[in-house]
C-alpha cells in the first residue's frame, strides 16, 4: 500500500477473513482490499503476481488441471448410452 503505483489505487490494507473452502486440489481464501475503480485491476493483478511469487520461493506448488483425450482410428466406439443411441440413430432410429 505504500508503493506507486498501488499507493492512490488502494483504500484499505488487505482484510483476510480466513479459509472459505478447502478441496483436494484447491484452498480458497476470502478477504479483500478496498481500491478505487481505477485500481481495481491493477492491484488485483499485482497482488496475485506477488502470492504466485511466494509460492514460488516457498516452494508451495500450485494445482494444473489437466486432461487426457485419447484419440482411436480402428473404428472402436465406446460402450455406453450415449453410443446406444447413436447405433439405433444409424440403424433407422427415431431421430
Amino acid at each position: 500500500r505504500k508503493e506507486e503505483p498501488f499507493k492512490s489505487a488502494m483504500l484499505s490494507d488487505l482484510q483476510l477473513w480466513g479459509v472459505d473452502k478447502i478441496t483436494a486440489s484447491s484452498v480458497t481464501l476470502t478477504g479483500q482490499i478496498v481500491c478505487t475503480d481505477a485500481g481495481r485491476w491493477p492491484v488485483q493483478r499485482e497482488f496475485n503476481r506477488r502470492v504466485k511469487r511466494r509460492f514460488q520461493e516457498l516452494g508451495i506448488q500450485t494445482p494444473t488441471p489437466t486432461q487426457a483425450l485419447i484419440i482411436r482410428q480402428d473404428g472402436w466406439h465406446p460402450e455406453g448410452p450415449a453410443s446406444s443411441i447413436a447405433a439405433s440413430a444409424g440403424q433407422g432410429g427415431a431421430a
